[in-house]
């Protein structure tokens, strides 16, 4: 209907699309007039009607089929003039600008132009309104082959399966994706790009060579002026961007652009370029005839001295961008437009003058076909149209068509601007050699990782490097992400050596920061969103950053950190705008310069910088691909924090084998569930995280199997049935794609090894091909020191399992303590030295030289972990000989809690202790001053330590027991579930709040109960808040765990972050279970046992 209604608008100015055919063989007309009555006879869109039931209101419809055995009204043949060289221009210009009359004839023309028997030319034209250009190309593959069946003597009715499309199905996708939130998102999107772009232009519109006013309506006729591109240029072309990982439509766009501003003489160029919208999830979508193309704007700032293969790599990234922004029309973008009124009347809005559409019309030939079809010309055009250029690939060769108004641009400019556009391909191609022979392949031996990673994106441009689990980033737009990031790093004054800080939520941002950073030459450091800004600053201050990386969602604590002295300089991961060009050849990388820098806890209270070299990490890569055997089709989940040493081979060993990285929102581990939908939908093939996050998704596969169990055997459980909704309801859980899981950071219990091998086959018999790994490793020594591998469940007696061997080029001792070696069986420090060996700390040389030691003229590791070595030669961990603590898989000094606590005005001395997994902290109030708070003293700490840092129970005791030397008594310390009047410790819970209103409905009473159990409080109030109380993310899914089976459906375990305190979670409970029964129910007091959890009989 838009067509339809700027036709209104422009009288005489038809939206059209144009084909023309050379057939040579012995063609028969009339034969053709039936083919062509049985296409339209297909395709309802070819009978369009558009008619008007009152002055304003269209109304749109298909006429009934014609009968299929004579030709349509609008065909027709014609004999061609043997002394009209020009003939048959003339009449496709005729043929094209005769307005059609939508209300009372076919949008469809065709006209067959006989050269002798066996040569003619078939011109066919369709309204935009009923055809785009895509469906240009299915209609003349339809056509010919009815024509073959027809010739054959067949009716052609069995030719070609029914169209199992409708575009009345395309409309409602279409409708329903603009009432869609992306839709509002990307209202958002476009507005920003039309700002943007006006804001970087000089002028409103480009100010192309034209020889009319282009503020003028618009009036026919539309014409056209063709010119070829010869094979050997094509394929020189094809060549150039292969080589440089785009394709051939990024490369003549990139020509285009280039040409555009230059004949504008801005920088700043807009083009309005056409996509088929085949992309949607509809069967049969390819073979739908129908006006499904549109066009979405293209900004971009030319530079003349970029290369035209690196503006080709850019314009990719912005047309992939601006394709996940499309549920916006052209006439809806239009509307974002600022009102401008013309004085010649209402000229069309575009927020581009300039147009371009790239096409295949493949020459149509069958084996046994009596005819051969050759397309010869193409063209398309409206009334928007000012420049239009149409590029189109017919076998081995180009061809271009230039549209415009006539009364635009005279011929001799067209000429001008043809010729200059063909001289530029040629340029691009003479400015690109040929690649040596010994240039190709993914990889050479020696080569540094940065060169690694950008040969694969070389070799895999299409892909998928990173899958957010939202959207996807192919290998060429990581390559394209990265490079221009990497362009604004160096145009910042990054050089090879340096550090940048890298400030991003994690996904597709993280990634291309990592990468962008290394191709700078510098190296990354990580920073987690969710710590606090005295911490973030102290580790830029301290690494000496002046730049850092951050995204959109995390620019307000970015802004916040970079408030140090000497100032830090932010950089967009995320910036669509243009980027200076990246040199030629990438910075070199020394082998021994740093790579990244991770913070681990510091008994001093202040955390320490670990440097990671270049080749430590080199090496440790290298192992990891070999030794796991990592491949094109994996997929790997990146649970890990970028601040986790972890991250590293979770997300640069896929993308140095072609694989893809799966990452995941910060919220989704937190809910074991959904956790376990993505690992299923997404067939991930390797897991790697703490065993504690790989026991919650255990758990939740378990769970799993039981319900499906319990579906099948009771198919009439509403409670069941309605918790499926999401998911497959009833089927058997596949997870038959998980080829290894790999844990580390902590100790793996036998027991949770041997319910993953149960699981898997009670899921039936799914462990033939499945391994583990038990990883083991300080971050001094490069993210793993040993892995013991697992493909067998182990036998029921075993307790402990053993963190096995060294890798690559590592060496371990196991001495006892007065430093001798120590002999099978016996326990001693482990040791460990060789190629992932770090430097020490970043600036603190005392501690370096404290955990650092020489042996044998060798530097080792001293790691203070307590291990065995068994006969075998195979490491047993059997705990630490220090303090140090593992919380959720990190390494935590108490040593550093309790400095942050001595920094609290109310606390005098304190004391924190590992229970079950969690912090507990201990304070001594100062003299003469009140109690400290607990709540507040959590709140306190949360601004200066990370949340998992945060102790989980806070007491306050009148002193701290001290040992004979003076010492804190650790012994001493009451457990959080003992009696408190013997130390008169006080909890969070009882420090009273303002107001303290008891649980009154039964959901209330049931959560407050839970609730007191987990977090280990004699009373809960419904202003109470669960973090508060001593909540993590740990026990919020303990917590779920325990509600399961309550109710009939409870919320996601996420719900806890947005209605902390007990009364909004109850409401929170309550709303899930009515929505799920439809109507209330008065919720039961939990059984007194509920605690039976097994999957299994």
């Amino acid at each position: 209907l838009a067509f339809h209604t700027t036709e209104a608008l422009h009288e005489g100015v038809t939206a059209y699309g144009y084909v023309r055919q050379s057939v040579s063989g012995p063609l028969d007309p009339a034969l053709l007039g039936r083919a062509l009555a049985r296409l339209a006879a297909r395709h309802p869109m070819l009978r369009l009607r558009i008619t008007r039931d009152s002055a304003t209101r269209p109304r749109q419809y298909a006429e009934p089929a014609a009968p299929v055995d004579a030709a349509p009204r609008w065909y027709e043949v014609t004999e061609a003039d043997p002394h009209h060289l020009f003939q048959l221009d003339q009449l496709e210009q005729a043929l094209c600008n005769r307005p059609f009359d939508l209300a009372s004839e076919d949008p469809v023309r065709a006209v067959l132009v006989r050269e002798h028997p066996h040569l003619a030319h078939l011109l066919l034209v369709v309204h935009h309104a009923a055809a785009d250009g895509f469906s240009l190309k299915v209609l003349g593959e339809e056509l010919w082959a009815l024509y073959t069946a027809l010739a054959r003597g067949d009716d052609g009715a069995h030719e070609l399966p029914p169209p199992s499309a409708k575009f009345s199905d395309y409309a409602a996708a279409v409708t329903a994706e603009r009432q869609s939130p992306d839709h509002v998102r990307d209202q958002e999107y476009w507005r920003d790009r039309l700002a943007g772009h006006t804001a970087t232009a000089t002028a409103p519109t480009p100010a192309l060579p034209y020889d009319g006013d282009p503020e003028a309506p618009p009036a026919p006729p539309l014409v056209h002026h063709r010119t070829g591109v010869d094979e050997a240029l094509t394929a020189a072309l094809r060549e150039v961007a292969a080589r440089h990982g785009v394709s051939l439509f990024h490369l003549l766009l990139a020509v285009y652009g280039r040409c555009l501003a230059r004949w504008s003489g801005r920088r700043a160029v807009a083009v309005n370029v056409a996509r088929s919208r085949r992309e949607l999830p509809l069967p049969g979508i390819d073979r739908l005839v129908g006006p499904l193309a549109d066009t979405l704007p293209v900004f971009v700032t030319v530079d003349p001295d970029e290369p035209v293969t690196a503006l080709a790599r850019r314009l990719r990234r912005i047309w992939q961008e601006a394709e996940a922004h499309a549920t916006l029309g052209s006439p809806d973008i239009a509307r974002l437009l600022p009102a401008a009124g013309h004085a010649h009347g209402p000229a069309p809005r575009t927020a581009a003058e300039a147009g371009f559409s790239f096409a295949r019309f493949p020459v149509v030939h069958g084996a046994d076909w009596p005819v051969t079809v050759t397309p010869t010309a193409a063209a398309t055009a409206s009334a928007a149209t000012r420049l239009g250029l149409l590029c189109w690939e017919a076998d081995a060769s180009l061809r271009l068509s230039w549209n415009h108004p006539a009364r635009l641009f005279r011929p001799e400019t067209v000429r001008r601007l043809a010729d200059a556009y063909v001289d530029e391909l040629r340029a691009t191609v003479a400015e690109s050699p040929a690649a040596t022979p010994d240039s190709a392949g993914v990889t050479t031996e020696g080569a540094g990782i940065v060169d690694r990673l950008c040969a694969q994106f070389r070799a895999t441009p299409e892909a998928v490097a990173v899958d957010t689990g939202a959207t996807t980033l192919t290998y060429a737009a990581l390559d394209d992400a990265s490079a221009a990031l990497a362009a604004r790093l160096r145009a910042h004054g990054v050089r090879p050596g340096d550090l940048v800080g890298l400030l991003t939520e994690p996904g597709a941002d993280t990634v291309t920061g990592v990468v962008g950073i290394l191709q700078s030459g510098a190296g990354w450091v990580p920073l987690d969103a969710t710590h606090p800004t005295t911490r973030h600053q102290d580790q830029l201050s301290r690494t000496g950053v002046r730049v850092l990386v951050c995204d959109t969602a995390t620019r307000a604590a970015a802004i916040a950190a970079a408030a140090v002295p000497g100032g830090v300089t932010l950089v967009a991961a995320d910036d669509p705008s243009s980027a200076p060009p990246m040199p030629d050849d990438l910075p070199a990388t020394a082998p021994d310069s740093i790579a990244y820098v991770i913070f681990t806890s510091g008994s001093t209270g202040r955390p320490k910088a670990v440097p990671v070299t270049h080749r430590s990490m080199t090496n440790y890569l290298d192992w990891a691909l070999s030794t796991f055997g990592y491949g094109p089709g994996d997929r790997l989940v990146q649970t890990a924090s970028v601040c986790f040493d972890a991250s590293v081979r979770q997300l640069l060993a896929p993308l140095l084998v072609g694989a893809t990285v799966h990452t995941l929102g910060r919220d989704l581990p937190r809910d074991p569930e959904a956790l376990l939908d993505r690992v299923v939908k997404d067939r991930i093939t390797v897991w790697s995280s703490v065993p504690t996050l790989w026991e919650r998704l255990l758990t939740a596969a378990e769970n799993r199997v039981r319900e499906n169990r319990e579906n099948r055997e009771s198919r009439e459980s509403r409670e069941s049935r309605e918790s499926r909704e999401s998911r497959e309801s009833g089927a058997a859980l596949d997870l038959s794609a998980l080829r290894w899981v790999h844990v580390g950071g902590e100790a793996l219990p036998a027991a949770h090894v041997r319910r993953w091998f149960d699981l898997l086959d009670a899921c039936g018999g799914q462990g033939s091909g499945h391994r583990m790994s038990n990883l083991y490793g300080p971050t001094e020594a490069t993210i793993n020191a040993t892995c013991h591998i697992i493909d067998t469940r182990p036998a029921d007696d075993v307790r402990h399992l053993p963190i096995g061997r060294p890798v690559a080029r590592t060496e371990l001792a196991v001495v006892g303590e007065d430093g001798r070696p120590c002999g099978p069986g016996e326990a001693g420090e482990l040791l460990i030295s060789g190629t992932g060996l770090t430097p020490g700390y970043l600036g603190d040389p005392e501690l370096t030289a404290a955990a650092f030691t020489e042996r044998d003229g060798r530097r080792w590791y001293r790691s203070g972990d307590h291990v065995r070595r068994g006969a075998d030669g195979v490491l047993e961990f059997l705990g630490r000989l220090d303090d140090q603590v593992k919380v959720r898989g990190h390494r935590v000094e108490p040593g550093e809690v309790e400095a942050a606590l001595l920094t609290h005005p109310g606390v005098a001395r304190a004391a924190v202790l590992p229970r079950d997994g969690r912090l507990v902290a201990y304070v001594e109030p100062r003299a003469g001053g009140d109690e400290p708070d607990a709540r507040e003293v959590r709140t306190f700490l949360s601004g200066v330590l990370p949340p998992y840092m945060v102790p989980a129970r806070v007491h306050s005791v009148p002193a701290l027991p001290l040992t004979g030397t003076g010492k804190t008594d650790r012994n001493r310390l009451a457990r959080p579930d003992d009696a408190t009047d013997a130390t008169g410790a006080t909890d969070a819970a009882s420090t009273a709040p303002r107001r303290r209103t008891p649980p009154t409905t039964p959901t209330e009473r049931l959560v407050a109960g839970v609730w007191c159990e987990l977090l280990e409080v004699p009373e809960v109030f419904q202003e109470d808040d669960f973090f508060t109380l001593g909540g993590d993310s740990m026990t919020v899914l303990e917590l779920f765990a325990r509600l399961r089976g309550t109710r009939p459906a409870l919320p996601r375990p996420t719900a806890v972050y947005t209605h902390r305190t007990l009364s909004t979670l109850a409401a929170a409970v309550d709303a899930a279970s009515v929505d799920a029964a439809g109507e209330s129910q008065e919720p039961a007091e939990p059984d007194a046992h509920t605690d039976d959890l097994s999957p299994y009989p």
